[in-house]
């Protein structure tokens, strides 16, 4: 099909087909001259829909045109010429979406992709000749979003919205990378993940022109492209920055938090056993603790009782021992002052 802007319809695909593949191959076959007149491009919309590829062919074929993917799983967009500008492609439901610059004529400039509810992934491959000025706006896909600025592309001035899952850093799901001879000046890449670092996102850049670059996180925090002029490394310097770290640790030890006072615990009195020490004090509560043979208690009080008579009987003996011996040496008259002393205490 060829859209006609005298006679403008949809370029549609058979609603039931499961694949379907659109030739836009002269100027405007796909497209238009005109920015307020689109045509609409639809893929098959059922859930059966395993692919859908358009083909861009020739100079401005896709220019100014609204590409709907449905639910298929593939959707394939291949641009070989110039002048494809005012695109506004809405990535598949369930799907993956596909963005190839073909040739060293490709341009892509000036355009919009839009993620869909459960979108599993879209890849922008910029490898031809212009592929500046777009955004991207990912924040639905589920689970990555990849743009690629190779074999010297001019990937000036992009905005790019990362996923809204990007909670794992050590696995990022939105990944941006600009090689050596590319240009990847003044991007906009928004870390949506709700923490003031880029977790979730990767900007490798290995070119020499990523300035003016930045990384956006929450509470407007910003993080800047900066050289490293030893090493030439680019590295994100801000507060959105999880690359630069102090030279000298700030972190505080690890330590195991003071528990909180139980409120049942108030006014209790607590003691310790008197044979453990200081690193092994087994704190007990006495309300708590419980008697399995209370009569074993009353036994050794009688026992200890006992005990206590008869170590008195044992004392007196040995007193009357050290006097009768006392009378002995001292003769009579010491005897009888010392039995008048007894009889007098014990009375």
């Amino acid at each position: 099909q060829t859209w006609d802007a005298s006679n403008p319809s949809n370029i549609t695909c058979n609603e039931n087909d499961i694949d379907c593949i659109i030739q836009c191959s002269t100027q405007f076959a796909c497209g238009s001259m005109e920015n307020s007149i689109k045509p609409y491009i639809k893929c098959p919309q059922n859930d059966h829909c395993e692919s859908c590829i358009i083909n861009c062919i020739e100079d401005s074929a896709c220019n100014n045109n609204i590409i709907l993917s449905g639910s298929c799983k593939k959707v394939e967009i291949n641009l070989q010429k110039t002048n494809n500008k005012n695109m506004w492609i809405h990535a598949p439901n369930n799907g993956n979406l596909f963005v190839h610059l073909i040739s060293h004529q490709s341009m892509f400039d000036n355009n919009y992709i839009y993620s869909s509810p459960n979108t599993n992934s879209i890849v922008l491959d910029c490898s031809g000749n212009s592929c500046q000025r777009n955004a991207i706006y990912g924040e639905l896909i589920s689970h990555s979003l990849n743009v690629s600025c190779i074999n010297g592309n001019n990937c000036d001035q992009n905005e790019i919205h990362c996923p809204d899952n990007n909670k794992d850093h050590l696995n990022p799901k939105c990944n941006v990378i600009c090689d050596g001879n590319a240009s990847c000046y003044d991007l906009n890449i928004f870390a949506m993940n709700g923490t003031r670092k880029q977790n979730g996102v990767s900007f490798n850049c290995l070119s020499s022109n990523c300035d003016a670059s930045r990384v956006h996180c929450s509470d407007n925090g910003i993080c800047y492209m900066q050289q490293n002029s030893l090493t030439n490394e680019w590295i994100c310097n801000g507060v959105c920055s999880d690359d630069i770290l102090p030279t000298t640790s700030t972190l505080s030890p690890l330590s195991t938090p003071t528990p909180s006072p139980n409120h049942n615990d108030v006014n209790h009195p607590k003691f310790a056993f008197s044979n453990t020490t200081d690193l092994d004090i087994i704190i007990q509560d006495i309300d708590n603790q419980t008697d399995d043979n209370p009569n074993d208690d009353i036994l050794n009080v009688n026992n200890n009782n006992n005990n206590n008579d008869n170590k008195n009987e044992t004392n007196e003996y040995m007193v009357l021992a050290y006097l009768l011996l006392g009378c002995v040496i001292g003769g009579c008259a010491f005897c009888i002052a010392i039995v008048c002393i007894i009889s007098c205490i014990h009375q």
